[in-house]
């Protein structure tokens, strides 16, 4: 009977010691569990602090590139002005560069127009009168130069003969001689061409024309009809150089 009572106090004692042992444990695990759980809050707070101050700072950045867009659009709204301005600008800038490009070119045609004016000098055409006695002179208003005399008085034998048709090839100076070089025209018959008597009368004025204006410095002439000399085209035209011969010279009369 003792010994079973002590066997059972015995058990008891074991069972009460065990308890004990599983509070402490538990009591441990709890307090392990508490600090573990105030950490992972710290950890937790600390990063939804984080998150915050991240937050905050993209919410900066993203204010910052607003206002970058907003001076940029300035920016470029102000550079689309500027430009449509300088365009503008442009535009009239070489608008009154035309106009003073267009007035310096009329400009130029006025000057030119003076000196050719003040170039410009009377001579004297010598040509047969109504009876083909004499020669008259005519004052025609040109520059001072022999091609343009003698153009002038073909010009004017074009309009007194028909079918007159001689042209000036071209006129050498040299010594004061004059070599005349006429189109085959003037010593060709037929229709286009003149007669003997035209040739003649012709001849006479070229020779008159050129050595009777003295500013042309020119004493004698030499006369070719594509390139043949006249004592080649008819006996009336040999003896050349021919002079002026003043001695036919009649009252001048009007100007051209």
């Amino acid at each position: 009977m003792v010994g079973r009572c002590f066997l059972i106090f015995l058990i008891i004692f074991i069972l009460v010691i065990g308890g004990c042992s599983n509070s402490e444990k538990l009591l441990l695990q709890d307090k392990e569990s508490n600090s573990q759980i105030k950490y992972l809050k710290e950890q937790l707070l600390k990063e939804q602090q984080e998150d915050r101050s991240l937050s905050l700072k993209i919410e900066y950045l993203n204010t910052e590139v607003n206002t970058l867009k907003e001076v940029n659009e300035e920016l470029i709204s102000s550079s689309k002005q500027e430009s449509n301005k300088h365009i503008e600008e442009n535009k009239k800038l070489y608008t009154i560069i035309a106009i003073l490009n267009e007035k310096n070119k009329n400009l130029k045609a006025m000057i030119n127009s003076i000196s050719s004016t003040n170039d410009k000098k009377t001579l004297f055409l010598y040509v047969p009168d109504d009876n083909a006695e004499y020669l008259q002179s005519i004052p025609v208003n040109i520059k001072e130069d022999a091609n343009q005399l003698i153009n002038q008085l073909l010009s004017y034998y074009s309009k007194i003969l028909i079918d007159f048709n001689v042209k000036l090839i071209d006129i050498k100076i040299e010594n004061s001689i004059a070599y005349v070089n006429l189109s085959r025209e003037y010593n060709q018959h037929g229709k286009g061409n003149i007669c003997d008597t035209a040739r003649l009368l012709l001849l006479d004025s070229i020779v008159n024309t050129l050595c009777l204006n003295d500013t042309l410095n020119i004493r004698k002439v030499n006369l070719f009809s594509d390139g043949v000399s006249t004592e080649h085209i008819a006996p009336m035209l040999t003896g050349g150089p021919f002079e002026a011969t003043p001695y036919r010279l009649k009252t001048q009369v009007g100007g051209n």
